[in-house]
């Protein structure tokens, strides 16, 4: 199975924090711009002490370069089985740590008899330039219950996995010296280092299972080969024959929110402020998946009704959400000429404005201009974000339905 571009489907935004201390006299808490302009000034002065990113170290990096390829050992390595490897994103270092810190929240729990939900010390995830750090995402879970040594990794694995998509987000704001954020390695080899930690895999055996190739034929796959984001765990592509390890892929993440875990809240550190956010909203955003269902399952839409109401409108649902998802909605109709036409969601509230309506229809007086304008073909379209508009970390994604008009 390979993974789901991010690009068109998620596009990046600009970042707009809080100017750093210093930067007071210059630019108000409240002026987005002016703090937006003091962030890139800020990322180009520390872009001279920017050395190589690694889950472990988290240093700001560009997409594979070629000298990364050629050195020895090699820094990236392309493969049969599993794309692009970054084999800095594939150490365990801080896998194995959340392992562990999980593993030692569940010997408190069993330790203590307590039913209480029990905290989980995660490692911080980071990167850092010069000493400075530039992005950093610390998850906040708790387990339920005092795990078995399957479930610790299931539970790890879950969290690990939000982390990294919420790291990968957050690195959006140093775009200006590094395209690192979703970089189409990235998540694989962080997968690999999760494997590696969890099932003591040596790199020889990552490289013998992934079917690595050496120097001189990963360098003849760089050559004219064109990086794309990516926002899964799976690579984008793979040649001729090549399969996603078995042995990569036998451990099956906890659900959040389920029986094992809490939904993770992410505490988000830049150079300039921090900040807290649930993570679910980054596993919804990122699922290719993700789509707008019509609630009757057909795209053949019945739109002669003349009663006013939600009960008596089309209804269209994006789905599949996660428990905690913390994602917002924004939903509108085009017709063929570029034309838009409101929705309303479930509660009646205006689907125009973002919002938490996941759930929208068509309304009486849409229905009615439709009609009368001889609409039978159109696109419901729903706008889904993670974050605010201009927020650190904030994603957004565009989803598209094409349907039909009857009547």
């Amino acid at each position: 199975m390979t993974g789901t571009s991010l690009h068109p489907k998620v596009r990046r935004q600009p970042k707009a924090g809080l100017p750093a201390k210093g930067a007071k006299r210059f630019f108000t808490k409240n002026s987005q711009s002016g703090a937006a302009f003091f962030q890139k000034k800020e990322a180009r002065r520390v872009s001279g002490r920017i050395g190589r990113r690694n889950v472990e170290k988290g240093l700001v990096q560009r997409i594979p370069e070629e000298d990364g390829i050629s050195e020895s050992p090699p820094r990236y390595s392309y493969s049969t089985n599993c794309g692009w490897i970054d084999w800095a994103h594939a150490g365990t270092g801080m896998t194995t740590r959340l392992i562990q810190s999980v593993r030692d929240a569940s010997d408190r729990m069993r330790a203590s008899g307590s039913a209480s939900p029990e905290p989980v010390a995660a490692p911080r995830m980071e990167s850092s330039a010069g000493g400075i750090l530039l992005s950093g995402v610390t998850p906040v879970v708790s387990i339920k219950r005092a795990l078995n040594a399957d479930e610790v990794l299931s539970v790890a694995l879950r969290i690990f996995m939000l982390q990294s998509l919420g790291f990968e987000a957050l690195q959006l704001w140093t775009e200006s010296v590094g395209s690192s954020s979703f970089s189409e390695e990235d998540l694989p080899s962080n997968m690999i280092s999760f494997y590696r930690a969890a099932r003591s895999f040596d790199r020889p055996h990552i490289e013998s299972i992934c079917d690595a190739w050496d120097p001189a034929r990963s360098l003849s796959q760089y050559q004219g080969y064109t990086f794309r984001k990516n926002g899964s765990f799976r690579p984008l592509s793979l040649p001729s024959g090549g399969a996603w390890p078995s042995s990569l892929a036998d451990i099956t993440p906890a659900v959040a929110g389920g029986p094992l875990m809490d939904v993770p809240t992410g505490h988000f550190e830049t150079t300039f402020s921090s900040f807290d956010r649930g993570l679910a909203g980054y596993q919804a955003i990122t699922d290719g998946s993700l789509r707008i269902e019509s609630i009757t399952g057909s795209t053949a839409i019945d739109i002669s009704g003349t009663t006013s109401g939600s009960a008596n409108g089309p209804h269209f649902e994006v789905r599949p959400l996660p428990t905690g998802q913390n994602l917002i909605f924004r939903w509108i109709i085009k017709d063929s000429s570029d034309r838009r036409y409101l929705m309303l969601g479930d509660d009646e509230s205006s689907a125009f404005r973002f919002g938490d309506q996941f759930n929208a229809y068509i309304n009486a007086p849409t229905r009615q201009l439709l009609r009368d304008r001889g609409i039978t073909n159109a696109t419901v379209m729903c706008r889904v974000r993670v974050g605010a508009e201009g927020a650190s970390a904030s994603m957004h994604r565009l989803l598209e339905l094409p349907v039909t008009f009857t009547w």
